[in-house]
């Protein structure tokens, strides 16, 4: 089963996590270096994260940036550099994968 997790909860890893809004928006795809996961400012705490396999269509539809969150995101601090060593590992897997087509 795949755990979801709710906006407040600690994000487990730095990776792309598939969003699911309430009422209002399809599924999408970000990826995040933040620490907490944001509320939405359209269905507040309804929304829920899951971690997803690694995907070249959310390479750059980063969380902070998506417009759902923008407001709700600016107050949780980013990640330490340490772990940005697996998002570059995720980036050049999901290139590698590109480049196989």
């Amino acid at each position: 089963m795949i755990r979801q997790f709710s906006a407040g909860d600690q994000v487990p890893e730095a990776g792309t996590y598939r969003v699911y809004h309430y009422r209002h928006r399809m599924p999408h795809l970000v990826n995040t270096l933040l620490v907490q996961f944001p509320q939405c400012s359209k269905c507040k705490e309804k929304v829920r994260f899951e971690l997803a396999t690694i995907s070249a269509d959310a390479a750059e539809k980063w969380l902070r940036h998506d417009p759902d969150f923008q407001d709700t995101a600016s107050g949780i601090a980013l990640r330490k550099k340490a772990s940005l060593k697996g998002m570059k590992r995720m980036f050049l897997s999901m290139l590698s994968f590109c480049m196989s087509f």
